[in-house]
């Protein structure tokens, strides 16, 4: 495998790696705002998400 391989299978797997650690975030944000929301943790609401998801952007901006 080339080095130019190589290095595009590393970043690959970065992204893979960052992919999945947002869905994790994402997820576990959303169940506790469903939950604060007096819902159970799955009962998880659209509006949930979006809060979810600009929250986890803001941060990720917040932190370059």
């Amino acid at each position: 495998m080339s080095n130019h391989h190589h290095t595009q299978e590393c970043y690959r797997e970065f992204a893979e790696y960052e992919y999945n650690a947002q869905r994790e975030r994402l997820h576990a944000r959303t169940s506790e705002l469903a939950f604060l929301a007096g819902r159970q943790p799955l009962e998880i609401s659209q509006c949930d998400y979006e809060q979810a998801k600009r929250e986890d952007v803001k941060k990720y901006f917040s932190s370059l």
